[in-house]
This record gives structure tokens, C-alpha cells and sequence, in this order.
């Protein structure tokens, strides 16, 4: 399975009674392919296909500053979503990823870090000559060959670790981030039984009186894997929470 191509670019006009004239500015979770502090423009939703970023309600903590959020959609109604070594998998098969996917990796250094080989880029000191570190695949040969790098290495939580925050249910085999799952994504009409891990307190309002779910839902998670606060922690998105498709992206405020 491919993701369809998103392709960054500076809006010049718009004249379609489809596209929103509300201008949005992200955060870093799509950091790789929508740059943090881009404002983005987006048009109203009619089919959301597997690989859209859409602008959805973020009901997660109640005090953030930004009530609406942007994510990329990695799973469909009534897929099963499985999360292994940092792949994700829908229905047993891997699913591709966006070509400036940031993934963590481990730097051990060999002695003091330049600001240059982190300037701009996501990272957790841990020790003094180790860091956790968000890249793409365009990014990692710069860094590899850098002569402060002792090595480098792709960063995987064991697949035994429970983390704290990440959905939960007794059916799951995996509890975080890099192994999660397996997560049945509801469809309207389900019966909600089947999903109390996946559908969170936040948006239990689309489960109807006879425990029925009344909107289609969708696991999003950012192309910042590094840096991502989404679906694994938020639960699905229903459909009805999400505003729009992202159309357009500038590092000008679009007016």
C-alpha cells in the first residue's frame, strides 16, 4: 500500500466554493513534510482516503492552545492496525511511508555535539554523549557522516515495554509507540464493545444510547514520529471530528 503523493506548495489563489478561507498554523507533528509554524489552508471533506492530512477537533488534554490538529490518516474504518519495530501494518500488510518520515534514532557521540549537527532538528539528550534524535531518510546520511558521531542507530522500544499514556486493551499484544495493537478501527453502526480501547472518553459522544458508533473513525499519527502526539495516545479521530484535507501549505500567513 502506497500513500498518495502530498505535494508542499505556496497558495496563490482561491476561488472553489470548497476550499476554507480559515488559515491554520501547525505544530511540529508533520515536521519533515508540513514545516512547524506553517500556516495551511484546507478544503471541506468529501471522501477521506487513506494517506489525507487532515485538520481535525483535538479533544485530548482540555487546556491546549491548539484546539485543532493536524495528522496524517494511516488507518480506515474496519482496518486492523498493528504497530511492529515502528512499522505500521493495516490487515497484515506494511504500509509506506511518507518519503520525509521522521523516525528516532540513537546518536552516541564522541565527544561534545556542535549546534550544527542538531540545529533545527528534534532530540532528547539522555547522557552526555547520548542522544535520541527525530530523521528522515534525506537526513541520516548527513549525520551518519559526521566525524562527532561515535554511531548511529534506528531507536526501537522493546516490544515488552508498557507505555504509560498509549491506548489500552486486554486484546492488545503491544503497549507503545513502536509496538501497539492489534487496533480494530470502528465503522458506523459497530457496536461499541468491541472498541473500548480505541474510542477515548473525548469523543465517546459519537457512541449512541444502544452502544452503537455513529461515525466512521480514523487512526491518524504525524509524520514526525519523533515528535507525535496522535492516534496511539488519542485514540481513533471520528469522522465527524474531522474539518477538512489539507490543500495548501505557505511560511507566510495565507490571507
Amino acid at each position: 500500500m502506497n500513500y498518495k503523493i502530498f505535494l508542499i506548495f505556496v497558495v496563490v489563489t482561491c476561488c472553489s466554493c470548497n476550499y476554507s478561507k480559515e488559515v491554520i498554523q501547525v505544530d511540529g507533528a508533520m515536521e519533515g513534510t508540513i514545516p512547524k509554524g506553517a500556516f495551511v489552508t484546507y478544503i471541506e471533506k468529501n471522501k477521506i482516503e487513506l494517506g489525507d492530512v487532515v485538520l481535525f477537533n483535538f479533544r485530548g488534554d482540555g487546556v491546549s492552545s491548539m484546539p485543532k490538529r493536524i495528522l496524517r490518516v494511516v488507518g480506515m474504518p474496519g482496518d486492523t492496525l498493528e504497530i511492529r519495530n515502528g512499522n505500521i501494518y493495516i490487515n497484515q500488510d506494511i504500509l509506506s511511508n511518507p518519503r520525509y518520515t521522521k523516525f528516532t534514532y540513537y546518536i552516541r557521540a564522541k565527544g561534545e555535539v556542535r549546534n550544527s549537527i542538531l540545529a533545527n532538528r528534534y532530540y532528547r539528550q539522555i547522557s552526555q554523549l547520548e542522544y535520541l534524535v527525530g530523521l528522515s531518510d534525506d537526513e541520516l546520511p548527513e549525520v551518519r557522516s559526521s566525524l562527532e558521531i561515535d554511531s548511529i542507530s534506528l531507536f526501537v522500544t522493546d516490544s515488552a515495554y508498557e507505555e504509560k499514556h498509549i491506548i489500552k486493551d486486554r486484546s492488545f499484544k503491544y503497549f507503545n509507540s513502536h509496538f501497539l495493537g492489534p487496533v480494530i478501527i470502528p465503522r458506523k453502526g459497530d457496536l461499541f464493545s468491541r472498541y473500548t480501547s480505541s474510542i477515548s472518553p473525548a469523543y465517546s459522544s459519537i457512541i449512541n444510547q444502544g452502544g452503537i458508533v455513529s461515525s466512521n473513525c480514523y487512526f491518524l499519527m504525524g509524520d514526525n514520529r519523533f515528535f507525535c502526539y496522535d492516534s496511539k495516545y488519542l485514540g481513533v479521530i471520528p469522522e465527524s471530528d474531522i474539518i477538512g484535507i489539507i490543500d495548501s501549505v505557505s511560511m507566510n500567513r495565507i490571507r
